[in-house]
């Protein structure tokens, strides 16, 4: 407790920190406000608006200093996606391309006759493509093991 007072000076000093750097995203948030609202919607108007007030002043530090709003653009906090509104990824991915990588882009012909096949029997059938590929492999070759495919060497530590 004998640093009470220091603790209370060094947090009002970072208030006066954070303050002082929110200043500079206020300053542009108002501007892009006043574009909005001066457009009406186009964003071109917007836009020019915008660019017409890079090198006017928009914000003045206690007379000390002043920063235009290029300054001001520079110096804000920027905000992630996520405090954006976010975003949505989609990601799409071949299952054949999946068994290929995992085979280490094996050229064995029967492997790649089997995949040839499941992705012509995938247009017409409504079972998942692992099951496909098991069966044109069997189709293929009856005799042909997956294993001399997958269990190589090259894949052991996968």
């Amino acid at each position: 407790m004998q640093n009470k007072g220091a603790v209370k000076i060094l947090a009002l000093l970072m208030a006066l920190v954070c303050v002082y750097q929110l200043m500079f995203t206020w300053a542009t948030w108002n501007i892009e406000r006043k574009a909005k609202a001066f457009s009406g919607g186009d964003y071109d108007k917007e836009a020019q608006y915008i660019d017409s007030m890079s090198n006017q002043v928009v914000y003045n530090f206690l007379g000390l200093r002043k920063y235009t709003y290029n300054e001001c653009k520079d110096r804000q906090i920027v905000l992630g996606l996520d405090l954006k509104g976010g975003m949505n990824v989609t990601l799409e991915v071949q299952v054949a391309d999946i068994i290929r990588a995992l085979s280490n882009y094996s050229t064995d012909e029967t492997f790649q006759k089997a995949l040839a096949l499941a992705t012509e029997n995938q247009k017409k059938s409504r079972e998942d493509y692992i099951t496909l590929f098991g069966e044109a492999f069997k189709t293929v070759d009856p005799n042909a093991k997956l294993a001399s495919v997958f269990n190589t060497v090259d894949l052991k530590d996968r």
